[in-house]
C-alpha cells in the first residue's frame, strides 16, 4: 500500500462507541497503545467495521502536536502518547520530529522550526504526541 501520510499503524478495533451520527473506535496496536478515531456512522457500516476486525491507522503527520512530559495539564483531546524523542531534522521554517513509542513505534511530527527552538527539543526528550481522535483516518482492506 502506497499512501502519503507519515504515520501508518495496524491494529485492531477493542472497542466502537455508537453515537448518534459518529462513532469512536478504539483500534489497539500493541498491549500498552492504543489509538482512538472518531469516524462517521456510515463509515462503520459501510467499511463493515466490528471488534477484532484488521484496520489501518493514518495520522497525518501535520496534525499532532508535541506537549512537554513536564507538563501538568489536562487535555481534552483523546490521543496523548508518550514518547521519547530520536530524530530532529531541522530546516529554516520547519522540523521533522521523530518520537519513538513504547521502544518500537515511530511518529512524526510536523512543526515550526521556531517551536522547536521555542520548546528546546532534543533527541532523547520525553514528550507526549497529541492529536484529536478527529485527525485519524480508518483505512481496511476491499474484501
Amino acid at each position: 500500500m502506497q499512501i502519503s501520510a507519515r504515520n501508518k499503524f495496524t491494529g485492531k478495533i477493542s472497542y466502537i462507541k455508537q453515537g448518534q451520527v459518529d462513532a469512536e473506535v478504539g483500534v489497539k496496536i500493541a498491549d500498552d497503545f492504543e489509538i482512538v478515531a472518531q469516524i462517521t456512522q456510515s463509515s462503520v457500516a459501510r467499511m463493515g467495521l466490528a471488534e477484532g476486525v484488521e484496520v489501518h491507522v493514518f495520522i497525518k503527520y501535520s496534525n499532532l502536536m508535541l506537549m512537554s512530559a513536564e507538563e501538568d495539564m489536562l487535555l481534552s483531546a483523546r490521543n496523548q502518547l508518550l514518547g521519547t524523542i530520536t530524530a530532529i531534522q531541522n530546516a529554516r521554517i520547519s522540523a521533522e520530529v521523530v518520537l519513538t513509542l513504547f521502544d518500537k513505534y515511530a511518529l512524526k511530527a510536523f512543526l515550526s522550526q521556531e517551536a522547536v527552538e521555542e520548546m528546546n527539543l532534543k533527541v532523547g526528550d520525553k514528550v507526549y504526541a497529541v492529536f484529536k481522535a478527529g485527525s485519524v483516518i480508518l483505512g481496511r482492506a476491499k474484501a
